[in-house]
């Protein structure tokens, strides 16, 4: 019975070596996917409260089409959330998230997410406002996340894999008498 509940306990402490590796990495690809989109929301909406023109902010930034690319891109809301100029679009047309992710930026000073504008399409966003002396907007940054995701299900795999051999390890430490 004791060799049951050690054998046991070695399988759940592999197990769990496992999920923490998995948990470890997955997080630090996801929170990486945000990193260009925090310093271009920032410095555009820093750029636009110091008195920046919008088209020039905007003209910092390829157009793309962020359906089918991995560019970056840069859309700038009014504070009603009506696009003022936008390098980033889809199927042609520039997307406005929910009103309520741009009222969480204005309220914390900043709003990270992601934005899924259609089924099969995923942004990691970021959001900023910025206030002039006459007028108050957002400045939302976003970046494809499809490549980010390709890497966490390569992950899966991986560690799913490095699992199973190590299940297999012990289970041949079990069966020669080893534990």
């Amino acid at each position: 019975m004791k060799k049951i509940i050690t054998r046991c306990i070695v399988l759940g402490l592999v197990t769990i070596v496992f999920v923490v590796i998995y948990a470890a990495v997955q997080q630090d690809y996801r929170q990486s996917a945000y990193d260009p989109q925090i310093q271009m929301a920032e410095d555009a909406a820093g750029s636009l409260s110091t008195g920046g023109n919008v088209q020039q902010v905007g003209a910092l930034y390829p157009q793309t089409d962020f359906a089918s690319s991995l560019a970056p891109f840069v859309i700038i809301y009014d504070q009603a959330g009506n696009v003022i100029s936008a390098t980033g679009h889809m199927n042609s047309v520039t997307p406005t998230p929910p009103l309520g992710t741009l009222q969480y930026a204005q309220t914390q000073g900043e709003n990270r997410l992601t934005w899924q504008p259609q089924s099969d399409v995923r942004i990691a966003t970021v959001i900023v406002p910025y206030h002039t002396a006459s007028t108050t907007g957002f400045v939302l940054a976003g970046k494809n996340l499809g490549e980010v995701e390709s890497r966490i299900i390569q992950l899966g795999y991986i560690v799913f894999t490095g699992w199973i051999v190590s299940l297999i390890g012990c289970v041949i430490l079990f069966v020669i008498g080893i534990v």
